[in-house]
């Protein structure tokens, strides 16, 4: 019922009928404690439907970013692996299209959503590193010791128990934003638990 009635929705959209940001924040209220990973696929449609309609340098709707962030810091806090699993992309990806609006009010909750989803989903599979690697860069012009708090915090300091595709999103990220000479890069490869992918991959992008 409920996948059905935003499909619904969704095609009105699709058929040039603007959605009112309070419509969709509504909408969201209602399905605050959804579950179903069908049901939150078609919530993140919804948001990027709503992101599309603004131009670079515009502020997104307050009520609209929030619902975003809310069903992005809910989907960590309490999905399961099964929803975990059909989500990651769709939740990358709209943080994605929030981060190429370049708000400045935005980047610290995209940049708190993108390293939570980082520590709990394993990408491996389900999303291209490219998409990953290209969020975590362009919020590191944003903030300068972003990369490294993911490195040291999320990395480095958790014996490197990040799952190896999200290491290696996160290693591309700092090569293409510091260089493959980054002290970084040295320090996830003397992390006690590193991996053999991951260590190789670091290699590759140092230039070894």
């Amino acid at each position: 019922m409920r996948q059905n009635c935003l499909k619904a929705y969704l095609a009105i959209i699709d058929g040039g009928v603007s959605a009112a940001p309070r419509e969709i924040a509504a909408i969201f209220a209602a399905l605050e404690k959804e579950t179903a990973p069908e049901v939150i696929l078609l919530m993140y449609k919804l948001i990027d439907r709503a992101i599309a309609i603004q131009k670079t340098g515009e502020g997104l709707n307050a009520e609209i970013a929030a619902a975003a962030f809310n069903l992005t810091n809910r989907l960590v806090k309490f999905g399961n692996k099964k929803t975990l699993y059909m989500t990651v992309k769709s939740a990358f990806l709209t943080l994605d299209r929030m981060a190429l609006l370049e708000d400045i009010k935005l980047m610290d909750s995209i940049k708190d959503c993108g390293r939570s989803l980082l520590r709990t989903a394993d990408i491996s599979g389900k999303i291209d590193k490219s998409i990953v690697t290209g969020l975590l860069s362009k919020l590191a012009r944003f903030d300068a010791e972003f990369l490294e708090k993911i490195a040291r915090e999320d990395i480095t300091d958790a014996d490197c128990q990040m799952p190896a595709d999200n290491q290696v999103a996160v290693a591309v990220a700092i090569a293409h934003s510091q260089g493959r000479n980054s002290a970084l890069l040295d320090e996830i490869l003397n992390c006690r638990g590193i991996s053999a992918e991951v260590k190789s991959r670091i290699i590759r992008e140092k230039g070894g």
